[in-house]
C-alpha cells in the first residue's frame, strides 16, 4: 500500500506542514539532511532527490513524524538516537505489512 504523502499533518491536535519541493531539497542536501522538523514553524521538510531510495525516503518520513510526536507528547526529550531507533522499528514493521510513504 502507497501512501501519498499529504501537505499537512495533523499530531495532537498541531497542524505541521510537509514541504518537499525542489527548494527545499537543495537547502537539505546543502546541510547533508534527508529531513528536518522545526517545532517552532509547525514544519516537517523531507529530500525528494530523485536519487533518494523509496525506502530511505519512507525511513525519513517517519523519522520526521516522530520527533513531531516527541514534541507534541513528551516535550522534545527524546535523544536523536532514540528518534533513529524508533523510526526503524516502525518503518521495518510497516514495510512488512506492505505500507510504503511514496513522495
Amino acid at each position: 500500500i502507497e501512501v501519498k504523502l499529504p501537505s499537512s499533518i495533523k499530531v495532537g491536535g498541531v497542524d505541521f506542514t510537509i514541504e518537499c519541493s525542489p527548494e527545499t531539497n537543495r537547502e537539505l542536501q546543502a546541510l547533508n539532511l534527508w529531513g528536518q522538523f522545526s517545532p517552532q514553524l509547525q514544519r516537517i521538510r523531507l529530500a525528494t532527490d530523485t536519487d533518494i531510495l523509496p525506502q530511505k525516503f519512507g525511513q525519513s518520513t517517519i523519522h520526521e513524524i516522530i520527533h513531531a510526536i516527541d514534541s507534541i507528547y513528551v516535550g522534545g526529550e527524546l535523544t536523536e538516537k532514540q528518534i533513529d531507533a524508533l523510526a526503524q522499528g516502525l518503518f521495518q514493521v510497516m514495510e512488512q505489512l506492505g505500507v510504503r510513504f511514496v513522495k
